[in-house]
């Protein structure tokens, strides 16, 4: 049902509520769908058919093995639905053909009006990416990737403020996420605080010393603040460790050119 859906399920966000009441409502729904397959298997063998086909289909991302940061995706019931989908349209059948065809019609119909409004609804949040992740953060306001998105969003369209100030809020909700800070350290550079600039892009590299783009940005940012030899002495160290980052052996030969010191 297209009701009260979201960009992202975060496995992070999810985890404290995994024994509240919604979800222990869920445990029990899928139960017994479980146990009443079962036993009405022979009475309705195509309940139990449309059920097997949504549990072998939806079992390996059922979170069993996790395949990435949500506890769930919305897609992952698009195939898995189909078995339900075909026991409504044989329902639909079996009552057409006992001669019910108004009460078929009429209950198909509402149930479509319905289905089309509520789709209607949920897709207006597409109007646009900030419209879009705000919705998501207002969905779950303690999930840093929608927060980190929105705040890519709002930076994009020039919300420098209300971009950093994002950031910072993901970066309280998970500040292990590299590429957070990263993101952060880019917007003091577009805001002009370059002192927190490199701050930020001093934390990334710290957190992850193989991830080059902080170490070239980080010297860029020492070059807009007027301090070209600390560019040229960060840029000479990161080599001396890591020779095989050409992006900062570029930049470092282009601030030389610059200069007119030979290589």
């Amino acid at each position: 049902m297209p009701l009260d859906l979201s960009a992202i399920y975060e496995l992070q966000s999810a985890l404290p509520k995994l024994w509240s009441i919604n979800f222990i409502l869920r445990y029990i729904i899928v139960c017994a769908l479980f146990f009443a397959a079962v036993i009405w298997r022979k009475k309705y063998p195509a309940f139990t058919a449309a059920f097997l086909i949504y549990a072998v289909s939806i079992f390996p991302v059922s979170g069993i093995l996790q395949p990435g940061p949500q506890i769930v995706a919305d897609r992952y019931s698009y195939f898995a639905a189909l078995g339900f989908a075909l026991l409504v349209g044989y329902g639909f059948n079996y009552y057409w053909q006992k001669e019910w065809k108004k009460v078929s019609v009429s209950i198909a119909t509402i149930f479509l009006i319905i289905l089309t409004l509520l789709s209607y609804r949920q897709i207006t949040i597409w109007n646009n990416s900030e419209m879009f992740w705000t919705y998501a953060v207002a969905r779950d306001p303690n999930s840093p990737i929608a927060r980190n998105n929105l705040a890519n969003t709002l930076l994009k369209n020039g919300e420098l403020a209300a971009a950093i100030e994002q950031y910072k809020i993901a970066i309280d909700l998970d500040p292990d996420d590299r590429n957070t800070y990263f993101n952060l350290a880019n917007a003091f550079v577009k805001k002009g605080d370059y002192s927190s600039a490199v701050e930020y892009y001093s934390m990334v590299i710290k957190a992850d010393s193989l991830f080059e783009p902080a170490y070239i940005n980080l010297g860029v940012t020492y070059v807009k603040m007027g301090d070209v030899l600390a560019a040229i002495g960060h840029y000479e160290n990161t080599l001396a460790l890591y020779p095989d980052f050409s992006g900062v052996r570029d930049n470092l030969a282009k601030i030389k050119q610059g200069l007119g010191i030979a290589e």
